[in-house]
């Protein structure tokens, strides 16, 4: 039985670590979406355009260290950690949307609906 307990706890802690080294990971920003892109500073509740900087001079993929409710993502470059507007970058893995809705027709309609994965409407 003991050793029962001690495969058990194993399993359970690797499970733990597994998880904790996949959410570390994290999503990373890992192309801009212009030449130039503009970077911001966050004073107090909004933010304020610092620069724009050229494209090229942002190193990538870089981590995600932060995300704003107002749309804004903090990356670290190098001696620095910068804002940059969500709309410009793209996120890897991209955020969840959540469960698909499925739109229901009814019986006797001809159109066959689905989620755009091959999986059909019930």
């Amino acid at each position: 039985m003991n050793r029962m307990k001690r495969l058990a706890y194993s399993v359970f802690t690797t499970t733990l670590l597994i998880t904790a080294m996949a959410h570390a990971d994290g999503q990373k920003v890992t192309a801009l979406l212009d030449d130039t892109i503009s970077t911001y500073v966050q004073k107090d509740d909004y933010f304020v355009r610092e620069q724009k900087i050229a494209s090229n001079a942002l190193i990538l993929p870089a981590p995600v260290l932060a995300e704003s409710a107002r749309g804004y993502v903090k990356v670290s470059q190098p001696g620095k950690e910068i804002w940059l507007d969500m709309m410009d970058v793209t996120l890897r893995p991209p955020k969840s949307t959540g469960a698909a809705g499925c739109i229901r027709t009814s019986a006797d309609s001809s159109a066959k609906t689905g989620r755009g994965a091959g999986e059909p409407c019930q």
